[in-house]
């Protein structure tokens, strides 16, 4: 019985370890197939939960909401583990962008600083108008990801964020009602295959364990006869 719990065990670990990248074969599939929605095209409300996409981040407002490390309910760690930001999208309607990478972090920070002083720059061109007044920002960021719903307790953040930052109770006609989880394409390519074998793994070892337990079943009842 020892054996087959230990088998049992190695099955269950390699099955939760593969979980994560079997829920992403679907988007894995519509990279391959060439089916990504790009954001420089797509339109209002053209997204829909399970799309990939792709595209260029050339305006944001900021962070909205975080995730962090908690013991007890006290944060233990000054980093935030996943952040959402808003992007202002080609198409004029904001969206979310979940991310748990640092470097990110920084660039999205930095095209933050420049969103707004391109902002305050459209109203000293209005006084002015003298288009070298607009200083338009110069960085932007390449992102890849998936689309899914926006859970409901950040969607609460979200709103916050928008009735501080526009303040018009317009929300549910500017902001896409989904999210975008940053999804390295690449990084799929690579790791997707590796987690397909960890999940093949815990198949077998299952089996072996089921083996195992129908063995030892059948020994237990022969020595029963004796």
């Amino acid at each position: 019985m020892k054996k087959t719990r230990v088998l049992f065990i190695i099955a269950i670990v390699c099955i939760c370890i593969s979980a994560p990248f079997l829920m992403d074969i679907p988007t894995y599939l519509n990279v391959k197939n060439g089916d990504v929605v790009s954001l420089d095209e797509v339109e209002a409300f053209g997204l829909k939960k399970g799309d990939a996409v792709k595209g260029t981040a050339e305006y944001v407002l900021g962070c909205c909401a975080e995730e962090y490390s908690t013991n007890f309910g006290v944060r233990t760690s000054s980093k935030s583990d996943t952040l959402y930001y808003v992007i202002w999208l080609s198409n004029d309607n904001f969206v979310l962008y979940k991310t748990s990478s640092s470097a990110q972090y920084d660039i999205l920070d930095n095209i933050t600083d420049q969103t707004y002083d391109y902002l305050e720059s459209l109203e000293v061109y209005e006084a002015s108008q003298d288009y070298e007044d607009i200083k338009a920002p110069t960085t932007s960021m390449e992102i890849e990801g998936t689309v899914s719903k926006i859970p409901s307790n950040i969607e609460g953040f979200f709103r916050e964020w928008y009735d501080e930052a526009v303040g018009d109770s317009d929300f549910d006609n500017c902001c896409e009602p989904v999210m975008i989880t940053n999804w390295s394409f690449d990084r799929a390519k690579k790791y997707l295959p590796v987690g397909i074998g960890v999940g093949a793994l815990g198949v077998l070892f299952l089996l072996l364990s089921l083996v195992s337990l129908i063995k030892g079943k059948k020994a237990a009842k022969t020595n029963e006869y004796w």
